[in-house]
């Protein structure tokens, strides 16, 4: 599951081009809204984030670790475009939730070919529906 560490982790992804696009403050605010993470929290961790490293804390189980990792590549993806620092940084980190080089160009192109999982607007009451759709990036299923 998501704490403040992992959202940091998120909003080093969302700011590792230098620039934060809409499309990434928006998935960061979906997935804190999901862990009933206050947007002013997201609005000070992102002010906490500019200039700075995120801490890497990985989930201790692989799976939950490639999972997290789908999530960073998909903030990355947030904007549409892969930029020469974002990729940077992601190869930087992934080894730390076990993907080099080549298995983060490969996430990259398996979630760049795939339709982004949409995540509901602020006034969503069905949040059902976003754990269902993080369920569908892990490659996972409700049951699980």
């Amino acid at each position: 599951m998501l704490h403040l560490p992992q959202l940091r982790l998120l909003a080093a992804a969302a700011l590792a081009d230098g620039v934060l696009h809409e499309q990434e403050r928006e998935r960061l605010y979906a997935l804190a809204r999901l862990l009933d993470i206050p947007k002013e929290t997201v609005r000070e961790e992102l002010t906490k984030m500019v200039g700075r490293q995120a801490v890497l804390c990985p989930p201790s189980e692989k799976q939950e670790r490639q999972a997290f990792f789908g999530h960073v590549v998909l903030m990355v993806l947030a904007d549409g475009v892969v930029h020469d620092k974002e990729r940077e940084f992601l190869y930087r980190i992934g080894p730390t939730f076990g993907f080099d080089a080549s298995a983060v160009d490969q996430k990259l192109a398996e979630l760049k070919a795939a339709p982004p999982p949409e995540l509901p607007a602020e006034e969503a009451e069905d949040q059902g529906l976003l754990r269902r759709l993080l369920l569908l990036v892990r490659g996972g299923s409700e049951s699980a």
